[in-house]
């Protein structure tokens, strides 16, 4: 089974800002819930990288591998197929919108290798995408 969140927002920021907010993985462990780690392991071009991300709760934690593609001011989709993940896509794509405002769309596909989490983390991913838009907006506005 698969879990799928979808998230549309407008952001009163610049593609070009919203863009590089996003993209700049290794900055997620200061500004989003949850993260505890994040750093960039391999870059193959200035397009495509690999990036380790540590997530946990409390003394729960995991780390996972996620392969990132950069299209620059349009979208970025990330793919990782490594445990603790059995499959994780998201894909954000962003909208170039009147009085300097992005459109961002989010889509996330999810599984995990184990039934029993993923029947759990069903309700906590859709609040947690919640708390990460908010996350991301509020680093906008602190930049």
């Amino acid at each position: 089974m698969t879990l799928t969140i979808q998230r549309s927002h407008i952001s009163d920021h610049s593609i070009e800002k919203v863009y590089g907010v996003v993209a700049d993985v290794e900055s997620y462990q200061d500004f989003i819930p949850w993260c505890q780690k994040s750093e960039i392991v391999s870059t193959d071009s200035s397009n495509f990288f690999q990036a380790d991300l540590k997530v946990g709760l409390g003394p729960l934690s995991e780390t996972y591998r996620s392969h990132v593609t950069c299209t620059p001011h349009s979208k970025i989709h990330v793919l990782c197929k490594e445990k603790p993940l059995k499959y994780l896509e998201s894909t954000w794509t962003f909208e170039d919108l009147p009085n300097n405002k992005t459109k961002i769309q989010y889509d996330m596909h999810l599984a995990l290798q184990s039934s029993f989490f993923q029947g759990m983390i069903k309700r906590v991913l859709q609040e947690s995408a919640d708390q990460i838009f908010k996350a991301f907006d509020q680093r906008l506005n602190s930049l």
